[in-house]
């Protein structure tokens, strides 16, 4: 496979004499010459060989941070943590490149799904990860973040729940059984060898602030806007969503538990209805008629669905309070001086969540914050605060 100078070479560069255990484990992550190559656009261009890709990984890819497609998380990491790599900041930087690697792969999220995985966790936790577990809707993506602190880095474990609204988490209808779904994969804590004491940022509440109070409002022809009914509304979103987290926290240690406030609003008006005909998009037929409803539609402009969203955060950190849950502000960050969403962060068009590059900095500060604790991270206090 290699060279006798390349060899020579990684051996260098990772204190190993024997590079077969760390060929196998690399390999069993499911490493692919052909699919690394295309995945990085600069070595395709450049025409490296993909039989060339295994050495170029090893020897240079770990610290360019480059992309590389793998299997489902977690094949092979486990391997690779317990191998007794002598450069052990390497071996995190390997480790660390796999793992997100595999992230990427589709198959992934229902592997997450499945069961809570304690020999995963410690594998990070052993490679100077962060674990946390990132549970909401397609807003929650934001807190999947790449981020480090010296050899300490952030491993987020998305389960995404399309459509998710918090509203529905209890009493599921047949359509979004998201809330079920979630408390099966918390019952499987109960097997883990010792006490699940990983953070779960749980990000609902988005779409019941926005889209689907306007889409309950087109259904009961409620033209006119009332902030009253949307008052109403969000106690009545906020109170089952609060019904819900007492289940979990029945069975999940609460202190693990972070509830996030809902972002900002990411539109401006211009683009609000058409995101919102994308959103409940069916045959052209239906989309025109749903058009044709929204222009009888009173829609809050930019200010005032701020203050809508505004209003709900405020029912959702009083539920928190009086539960004893810890509350994420993920809304003032994003707020400029007059009070509407700093205009970085709105969305790119075609989009109707926060800029996601544009947002990294406040959301990377955030995730540090609030899940690198002593207790959650294992690691020293100096390390889990910085940044």
């Amino acid at each position: 496979m290699f060279s006798e100078e390349q060899a020579s070479f990684i051996s260098d560069k990772t204190g190993l004499s024997d590079l077969g255990p760390l060929v196998g484990c690399v390999k069993q992550c499911g490493f692919d010459g052909a699919a690394y190559v295309a995945a990085n656009a600069d070595l395709q261009e450049a025409g490296l060989d993909p039989s060339s890709a295994f050495f170029h990984l090893l020897a240079h890819g770990v610290d360019e941070q480059r992309h590389v497609p793998g299997d489902t998380l977690p094949e092979g990491l486990p391997a690779l943590a317990a191998l007794a790599i002598p450069d052990q900041a390497y071996a995190r930087r390997l480790f660390r490149t796999l793992f997100f690697g595999q992230l990427e792969n589709p198959r992934t999220a229902a592997r997450l799904w499945q069961s809570i995985d304690g020999v995963l966790i410690e594998a990070i936790r052993r490679m100077g990860g962060v674990p946390y577990f990132i549970i909401g809707d397609s807003h929650s993506n934001h807190y999947r973040r790449h981020s480090s602190i010296g050899d300490v880095w952030l491993a987020p474990l998305p389960m995404l729940c399309h459509g998710g609204s918090a509203v529905r988490l209890t009493g599921d209808d047949a359509g979004t059984p998201h809330g079920s779904r979630i408390l099966r994969w918390a019952r499987t804590a109960a097997y883990l060898p010792s006490e699940f004491d990983v953070p779960i940022i749980l990000n609902f509440g988005g779409i019941d602030a926005d889209f689907f109070w306007m889409w309950r409002r087109l259904r009961k022809r409620a033209y006119r806007f009332s902030i009253g009914e949307f008052d109403a509304w969000a106690r009545e979103s906020v109170a089952q969503y609060g019904v819900f987290l007492d289940t979990l926290g029945s069975i999940l240690d609460r202190k693990m538990l972070w509830i996030s406030s809902v972002f900002p609003t990411a539109l401006g008006d211009a683009e609000w209805a058409e995101q919102f005909v994308h959103a409940y998009q069916g045959t052209p037929e239906r989309d025109r008629q749903l058009a044709t409803e929204l222009q009888k539609l009173e829609i809050p402009d930019l200010s005032g669905r701020t203050k809508l969203r505004a209003l709900y955060n405020s029912h959702l950190r009083r539920m928190c309070d009086d539960k004893g849950l810890d509350f994420v502000d993920a809304f003032s960050p994003f707020l400029g001086g007059d009070g509407l969403p700093d205009s970085r962060y709105l969305a790119l068009p075609g989009d109707f969540h926060l800029n996601q590059e544009a947002s990294e900095e406040p959301l990377v500060h955030l995730i540090w914050q609030h899940v690198c604790t002593d207790s959650a991270c294992r690691l020293p206090s100096q390390a889990a605060t910085a940044g």
